[in-house]
């Protein structure tokens, strides 16, 4: 019954949470009032609702400590909501307790008081308003001058301590009286009381656990104080005390009515809908002048709907009818006739429980005493409709906002200004009225500037009119003191200078005019620059275009002339020296599969092969090479960094790079020189990363240096273009640094040159780091023999029946059984077949939906150890992997000899057989 009417007292948020404030239980009430639901806020911090300001200053763990320590605890603050918006609430915290008395955890209990604050800070100062917003007060309230003589109390406070009249509190020093001893029953000094130790000196105080003593005789009364120091005018006035009483009881029916109690419940109830037997607690019987012992026992709704106030009667009906019929919530505001014969404002918070068939079952709920509310909305009206006549007759802009910066009034200037009627701007803020946020948050900036300042100031504000338009308005804002010379707002009034401003930028733009043809004309030149800039990328690709064309044209010649020649001969049955021309047409393959595979690399496009290398072992193995390509006019000195990081790459791309940088600097020194190959692990930071275009890490470099002719900047800012060469027309293609670079950029690194004219270049490539050792490379006699076959069956699967049928013919030359088929479906078929397939070669690119990445893995389901020969002779990488392939998976790249593809399938297929054995 507990949780039926806590969630059925949609007014309150009552949260539940452990020790360290991670919200364990999450009424209704809190849903509706936050905007989260208990899904969402459980396991999460008490934070999430706390102003930013207020979680950052570590306001959450202060209250939670306090309320440990207090065994609970009061307080009133902005919250926020899920959706942003900032709410006033007053809030009370209990400390849960297990049956052995240890704290386990927390209820917090809030209510949106916003309207109440607003209203009270829309209130005039006047002594009558102070008393309204001081009797409507849950807490005793009362305070002293410095001399401890008490000066104002509330009613709350009159109540508790049995006084009958304000009169016979005020003029008094009452320490004595209601303060004298401590909870032990010793004597308690007057001197060691907090309360009059603030009145004196001004130091405030957080108080739990002791006790006040009522003068009707009623029972010590333990409480929970606070005392603030009074300062008006600059000048220390005396002291504020504030109380609620401590409840001593820990079952958690006890707390409950004290979560319950703080909110201004003033009864709950439980009505057995079928049975119309309506149940409430002494304090709706109360409320509703009705007899306890009749509800206790259960009476028809029609007996209690009969106070309620005739005006209101049938508004209640019919909101009670909607409930039933729907279920769920049910919430209404009405006058009761309670037993003094006065009617008073209540609200009734419910919800309506339905059977399986949609039939109300139980209404339980909760009623609220709003009549003070009520006054203090009155009164805020009554003020309010004074104010607005009053600035109604003021001409031009003129408003009023509170300390947060909402509208509490505005004038007909004000409404056309903004373009919204009253209801849409007032008790709002700029930023949640103006379209354009920008501009709300400049305004608000300068409202909280003024009100923290507290001194006046003429402004000029840029503003965009209903219709769209620009506007300046000049606006002198004030700060909005109380009584007590606190802000508690602003008041402003603006003009509209547009007109004004408008002729003192004509003014400017004349003396401006010498500057915007200036930056005209710089635009002018900028457009020319990027029309050069695509001129020459026009050019770049005519220069490919052209290169490429005629490198081919020539490649092609020599193989198309050399086979015609071929055949030409065997024709005419002349055999002998028939080897020439196929060894030209050859070599002219050669030459077109070394073209392809540099333009590939130029576009990062190729097939790379990347495995953990050690670089400098690999320089080593080829030192010998280079040294015969530079010939013996030039020496090298190969500087190997101790400890190299390893490198994850294509080692023989490396290989070729930097072979193609050797014979560079070689033709950059006719006369002979130096040349250096240096290795060293580098730590790039953001700074040197960015300079290279690349991600800040480890990298491992490889530079080139030369003592040879140089280069220009000029040369320098071309020499990656493909088919750009400063040498002589048929010494060099133009795309040695081209297919360098592109390797460097596949391979997650970069290429930078270094140079002088006159004083030798440096090239180096920088390698992202593999952490993780290199292997130590095996060498295997490579064989094609024909004994290496033992007969094993070969599955190939290409679209291209020229190299299905080369293939076939090659392998089954060396003794193998070859199976053929042209795609991936048709590959799937013979695997299913339960044919003997010892290994798959499969082109990358296949028709028909399946590519050959799709194909070995399909095949691998099929039989997991088969082993798998990847041939491409595009830029399926991603297709193969990356160049991460799964063990038993290699790759060859077309155009390749048959001698590779006999040794490349003579290699897996004995591994194959080792690993069986």
């Amino acid at each position: 019954m507990n949780r039926w009417i806590i969630d059925s007292a949609t007014d309150f948020a009552i949260i539940a949470t452990d020790r360290e404030g991670r919200v364990t239980a999450w009424n209704a009430g809190a849903r509706l009032i936050l905007g989260w639901s208990e899904e969402e806020m459980l396991g999460q911090t008490l934070a999430r609702i706390f102003t930013p300001e207020d979680a950052a200053s570590g306001r959450v763990d202060t209250e939670l400590h306090e309320a440990l320590i207090a065994g609970g605890g009061t307080d009133e603050r902005w919250y926020q909501r899920r959706s942003g918006e900032r709410f006033w609430a007053n809030c009370q915290i209990t400390v849960l307790r297990d049956d052995a008395d240890n704290a386990i955890g927390f209820v917090k209990v809030l209510r949106d008081r916003t309207e109440q604050k607003l209203a009270t800070e829309g209130l005039s100062g006047s002594q009558s308003n102070i008393r309204l917003l001081l009797d409507s007060m849950m807490e005793g309230f009362y305070a002293v001058d410095t001399e401890g003589v008490t000066t104002l109390c509330n009613a709350a406070f009159l109540r508790m301590m049995g006084f009958a009249r304000e009169e016979d509190v005020l003029g008094r020093k009452l320490h004595d009286t209601i303060h004298s001893k401590h909870p032990d029953g010793s004597h308690y000094p007057v001197t060691d009381c907090p309360i009059y130790t603030c009145a004196r000196n001004g130091i405030g105080a957080h108080v739990s656990n002791e006790l006040f003593f009522p003068v009707n005789g009623a029972p010590p009364l333990p409480v929970e104080y606070r005392v603030i120091p009074i300062i008006s005018g600059g000048e220390h006035r005396g002291a504020i005390c504030t109380f609620v009483p401590v409840a001593e009881e820990r079952n958690a029916s006890e707390r409950l009515k004290l979560a319950l109690d703080a909110g201004a419940i003033v009864g709950t109830w439980v009505w057995d809908v079928p049975a119309d037997s309506f149940i409430a607690d002494d304090r709706f019987a109360e409320s509703f002048g009705l007899s306890p012992e009749l509800c206790r026992s259960g009476l028809p709704l029609d007996q209690v709907t009969a106070s309620i106030h005739p005006e209101d009667r049938g508004r209640v009906g019919s909101a009670i009818e909607d409930a039933l019929a729907r279920g769920g919530p049910y919430c209404c505001e009405y006058r009761v006739l309670q037993s003094d014969g006065v009617y008073r404002w209540v609200e009734a918070n419910g919800r309506v429980e339905l059977d399986g068939e949609g039939r109300a079952l139980r209404f339980p709920g909760v009623l609220l005493d709003i009549e003070a509310g009520r006054v203090a909305e009155a009164e805020r009206d009554r003020v309010t409709a004074l104010l607005r006549t009053f600035t109604e007759a003021v001409p031009g802009v003129v408003y009023a906002k509170d300390r947060e910066g909402r509208f509490l009034i505005g004038n007909r200037g004000t409404t056309e200004l903004i373009g919204k009627p009253p209801a849409e701007y007032i008790g709002r803020t700029d930023l949640d009225v103006l379209d354009d946020r920008v501009e709300g948050e400049r305004i608000m900036a300068t409202d909280r500037r003024i009100m923290e300042s507290g001194v006046e100031e003429q402004a000029e504000e840029e503003v965009r009119l209903p219709d769209g338009r620009p506007a300046t308005w000049l606006s002198t804002k004030a700060p909005l003191f109380d009584d007590a010379g606190a802000v508690i707002g602003l008041v402003g009034s603006s003009v509209d200078v547009t007109a004004r401003k408008q002729a003192e930028a004509a003014v400017r733009e004349l003396n401006r005019t010498l500057e915007q043809r200036v930056a005209q004309a710089i635009d002018e030149r900028q457009q020319i620059e990027e029309a050069l800039r695509q001129s020459q990328k026009m050019e770049a690709v005519g220069q490919l275009t052209g290169g490429l064309a005629h490198d081919f044209n020539n490649l092609l010649t020599g193989m198309m002339g050399n086979l015609e020649l071929l055949q030409l001969r065997i024709a005419r049955g002349r055999l002998d020296d028939i080897d020439r021309f196929v060894l030209a047409a050859q070599g002219a393959g050669r030459r077109a599969a070394s073209l392809t595979q540099r333009l590939l690399a130029f576009s990062r496009r190729q097939t790379l092969d990347p495995k953990p290398t050690d670089v400098n072992r690999l320089i080593g193995g080829m030192e010998e090479l280079l040294r015969r390509t530079v010939g013996p006019g030039n020496t090298i000195e190969v500087v190997g960094a101790a400890g190299l990081w390893a490198a994850n790459i294509d080692a023989g791309q490396l290989e070729n790079a930097l072979l193609n940088l050797c014979i560079n600097a070689r033709d950059a020194m006719p006369d002979g020189g130096r040349l250096t190959i240096e290795t060293a692990n580098k730590w790039l930071d953001d700074r040197a990363a960015r300079e290279r275009d690349l991600s800040a890490g480890q990298y491992l470099s490889v530079c080139v240096t030369d003592t040879g002719t140089g280069m220009s900047p000029e040369t320098i800012e071309r020499a990656f273009e493909p088919f750009y060469t400063t040498k002589p027309i048929g010494q060099g293609t133009g795309l040695g640094l081209s297919m360098i670079y592109g390797f460097a950029r596949q391979s997650g690194g970069q290429v930078r040159i270094y140079s002088e004219v006159g004083s030798g270049s440096t090239i180096c490539i920088y390698l992202p780091r593999h952490h993780g050792d290199a292997p130590v490379a095996e060498i295997e006699e490579a064989s094609t023999r024909r004994d290496s076959a033992h007969g094993q069956t070969v599955l190939i699967v290409d679209d291209e029946a020229t190299i299905r049928h080369l293939v076939d013919e090659v392998l089954e030359d060396l003794g193998y059984t070859v199976i053929g088929a042209a795609d991936g479906a048709a590959g799937l078929k013979v695997l299913q077949s339960g044919a003997r397939i010892e290994l798959l070669i499969t082109d990358v690119g296949l028709p028909n939906g399946m590519n050959g990445r799709q194909v070995a893995d399909a095949a691998r389901s099929l039989r997991p150890n088969l082993k798998v020969l990847f041939i491409t002779g595009y830029a399926e990488n991603a297709a193969v992997g990356n160049g991460h392939l799964e063990p038993g998976m290699e790759l060859l790249t077309k155009p390749f000899t048959m001698e590779a593809l006999g040794i490349k399938v003579g290699e897996m297929l004995r591994r194959s057989d080792a690993e069986k054995r």
